[in-house]
Parts: C-alpha cells; sequence; structure tokens
C-alpha cells in the first residue's frame, strides 16, 4: 500500500481499512508532529495533538474533500495547526510563561550548552508572539522548508502574501530578539 495515492487511502479508510489507515500514519506522521511541534515546543503534546488529528481521521474521513482542490497534506496541515492553535489558547498561560528550557546532559562545555538552550527558548517565545498569520507562514515555509506555493494553498492567499508574512516575521524577531 505504499505506492497507493493518499486519496485512495482515504476512501479505503472510509470503508474502514485499518491498513490503509496505518500507511497514511506511517507515510506522514513525522511530518505533521514537526508542524505540531513548531507551535506548542513541546514533544508530549506535539505527540498529542498529532495523534488526536489521525484518530478525527480515523472517525471522519469523509471530512476531506478531494474535489475542493486541496491536497491530503494539504488539507491535514491545516487540521494540524487549528489543533496547535487552539492548544495554545487553551494553555495560553503556559506559552506565556516560559523562559528557559530544561538544561540535562553531561556536556563538556555546559555554559555554553546552557547559553544555546536559552537562547532557543527565548526564540520560540518570541515566535509565540508573533501574529498567527506571520506564525504559520514562518513555521512552514521556513522551518518546515515547504514551498511558498503550498504554504499559500495551507493558508489560503497568494505566494507573494506568504513571503511577505515571512519577511516581516523574521523582521518582528529581529526586533523582539534584541531586547533580550
Amino acid at each position: 500500500m505504499q505506492n497507493v495515492e493518499d486519496t485512495q487511502l482515504l476512501k479505503d479508510i472510509n470503508d474502514g481499512s485499518h491498513q490503509a489507515f496505518g500507511t497514511l500514519v506511517k507515510r506522514y506522521s513525522k511530518y505533521f508532529y514537526s508542524i505540531a511541534y513548531r507551535y506548542v515546543a513541546d514533544r508530549t503534546t506535539a505527540e498529542d495533538i498529532t495523534q488526536q488529528a489521525f484518530l478525527k481521521l480515523w472517525e471522519f474521513p469523509y471530512k476531506y474533500d478531494a474535489s475542493r482542490g486541496a491536497s491530503f497534506k494539504t488539507w491535514f496541515t491545516q487540521v494540524i495547526i487549528n489543533l496547535s492553535i487552539d492548544h495554545k489558547r487553551k494553555n495560553k498561560h503556559f506559552f506565556e510563561d516560559i523562559t528557559e528550557m530544561e538544561v540535562a546532559g553531561d556536556n563538556k562545555d555546559a555554559a555554553a550548552d546552557i547559553y544555546e538552550k536559552q537562547m532557543k527558548a527565548k526564540l520560540e517565545v518570541a515566535i509565540n508572539k508573533l501574529p498567527k498569520s506571520q506564525q504559520t507562514a514562518l513555521n512552514l515555509g521556513f522551518y518546515e522548508d515547504i514551498p511558498y506555493e503550498e504554504v499559500a494553498k495551507i493558508m489560503k492567499t497568494t505566494t507573494s502574501a506568504v513571503k511577505s508574512l515571512i519577511m516581516r516575521a523574521k523582521e518582528n524577531l529581529k526586533k523582539g530578539l534584541k531586547n533580550v
């Protein structure tokens, strides 16, 4: 089933095929986990969001409508983004209070390791403060390296708008990190 198109797998899932569902999960779970992680910055939460999305897909596979023009990957990326944003809204206090990441390990250069982890944590906090549209464009187009045309489809906008959002996000991050 590895070479079967996504739309056929979804039809098979709609008919109750566990094998088709397993193939789709195996094909995309790392990709969708990575997107969720960019939003929530927590491995367990990103795993939960990804699992929740796939479980919803198993329950309601007919919700994907290929006739609307979006590929399954594009459509499901939006599902993951929406679940991640919903999670952040419900847990807003957690994301506002993040100031440092956990530091662990027996690194010879512990001070440099601590500094790097703190800077990454500050960057995540700054990204989480960006407007949602800039955050989405940056996460998908820059960090996930999804082509801008695909990002535009996911965000339901134009390619030039995606480029502009990423440019503004980078400028806002520079400004925000100067004060750190």
